[in-house]
């Protein structure tokens, strides 16, 4: 299985194809943030890279998974208010399915991170603590 992982920050769009282990089997690719810049415009961009990067590849993916700052609605799809990207009752699970036909997933960057340092990196031993930590289960 290879899932897309979409790091949105502050100064950058960050992806690159993940396999079920964590490991980076692609090129990385990013997209700089334009600040002020409307946020359907940066996703349209952010898919257009995307598609690109997936033709000229020769890459098929099983999912997306985006970590985001700021506000979520999880269950929506929706990011409520990113106040570093002045973004505002974006649908952007609704766009990427929309787009890409696949399974689309969001959280937020930080947990985002957390949960894959707990799984993959430094927190791996810690396991149980941060899973219990983050509200996921053990």
């Amino acid at each position: 299985m290879k899932v897309l992982g979409i790091d949105i920050g502050g100064t950058s769009i960050k992806c690159a194809i993940v396999n079920e282990n964590g490991e980076v089997v692609s090129e990385k690719f990013s997209l700089p943030i334009v600040h002020g810049e409307n946020q359907e415009l940066t996703i349209k961009k952010l898919i257009n890279l995307i598609q690109d990067f997936l033709k000229n590849k020769n890459e098929k993916i099983d999912g997306i998974g985006i970590g985001i700052p700021g506000s979520l609605d999880t269950t929506k799809g929706t990011v409520i208010y990113s106040n570093n990207l002045q973004w505002k009752n974006l649908k952007i699970v609704e766009i990427f399915k929309n787009t890409f036909d696949l399974p689309v997933k969001i959280s937020n960057d930080a947990n985002v991170a957390a949960l894959g340092e707990a799984r993959f990196g430094a927190g791996k031993k810690y396991k149980n603590i941060v899973m219990i930590t983050l509200g996921t289960g053990v």
